[in-house]
């Protein structure tokens, strides 16, 4: 072997190492910060309540468990009011669950550290299930939150919905397509405020005629959505906004540094539709977040979208915020 064929086959040993190196010290790095994040949590944790009756269930019972985060103190006779996060990952569980510390722990002592009772849930997901089951599935979880939430010192009628990505998708259509409440006997009052990060969805036939990066999109929702047009405009909240409805005050967030440029656009769109037909609305642009930090970061100390969040969440509790 020649001195430069040693030295090229050195060169990418090296280079390969030095990626190894790197890897492992962000997961290193990662497990530490959540480690040290777990000693300071000071709540209740109730795990994996099934929130549908075991008997109608013929799939993995995982996809409809849910769980509870509650401070450790409280006002006596105070009831709290409750926060039900919906994860995001593109309608599957390829990118996290409840169970994923990122999609919980920052919110879970953020909001019991401030007087809020937390729920997480799972929903069933794309390929065992298309749409309209992840909506399905998510509004079944308000039903039991609202019929159960007082056992754990939870106000019912203090009920707010937060979701990100697909998340954000399907908590905006509970928000305004009441069909899915009502097919668990409540409606769309029952939700206080809905906090939508950066969904993908609002609109999806907006993505057939945008460019390249919102046509690669307008691929995948195939998948999960199919592609009759009237299934995609039934699946996009944007369609059912008009100031007939009970419709709840809503706020809006995409990130700055998003390569899903669309999801910006749409969640503008969502926006003005929503203040032009009367329904409190607010929007924000996140400086320094993508579509992954825009809701990992959640939580954490002057952060900017948890600060709007909370403004917004005390607006609504006191009367500041109306339908």
């Amino acid at each position: 072997m020649g001195i430069k064929d040693s030295l090229k086959k050195h060169k990418l040993f090296i280079f390969f190492s030095i990626i190894i190196i790197i890897f492992l010290s962000s997961l290193i790095s990662t497990n530490n910060y959540y480690n040290d994040l777990e000693k300071k949590a000071n709540f209740n944790y109730y795990k994996d309540i099934p929130y549908i009756n075991l008997e109608d269930v013929n799939h993995d019972i995982k996809y409809n468990l849910l769980d509870i985060y509650t401070p450790k103190k409280t006002i006596e006779n105070k009831l709290l009011p409750v926060v039900i996060f919906v994860h995001g990952g593109a309608w599957t569980d390829f990118f996290g669950n409840k169970d994923f510390k990122k999609n919980s722990l920052l919110k879970s002592i953020f909001y019991t550290d401030n007087n809020f009772i937390l729920v997480t849930i799972n929903y069933r997901v794309f390929p065992e299930v298309k749409f309209p089951v992840y909506v399905k599935d998510v509004s079944s979880s308000i039903k039991w939150v609202y019929d159960n939430i007082g056992d754990y010192n939870g106000n019912k009628d203090l009920i707010f919905i937060q979701g990100h990505s697909a998340g954000a998708q399907i908590i905006s259509l509970i928000s305004t397509d009441e069909s899915y409440l009502l097919e668990n006997d409540l409606d769309l009052n029952v939700i206080k405020g809905t906090i939508l990060l950066e969904g993908i969805g609002y609109d999806i036939l907006k993505y057939k005629d945008f460019d390249i990066d919102g046509q690669i999109i307008n691929k995948y929702l195939m998948f999960p959505f199919g592609e009759n047009n009237e299934v995609l405009k039934k699946a996009s909240s944007i369609n059912y906004i008009n100031d007939s409805k009970n419709i709840p005050p809503m706020i809006v967030f995409s990130a700055q540094n998003s390569i899903l440029r669309i999801g910006k656009l749409e969640s503008l769109d969502l926006y003005l539709k929503l203040i032009k037909n009367n329904i409190y609305a607010e929007h924000y642009i996140v400086k320094e977040r993508n579509h992954s930090t825009l809701h990992s970061y959640f939580g954490e100390k002057d952060d900017f979208t948890t600060k709007k969040t909370l403004e917004f969440l005390k607006g609504v509790i006191n009367k500041s915020i109306r339908r």
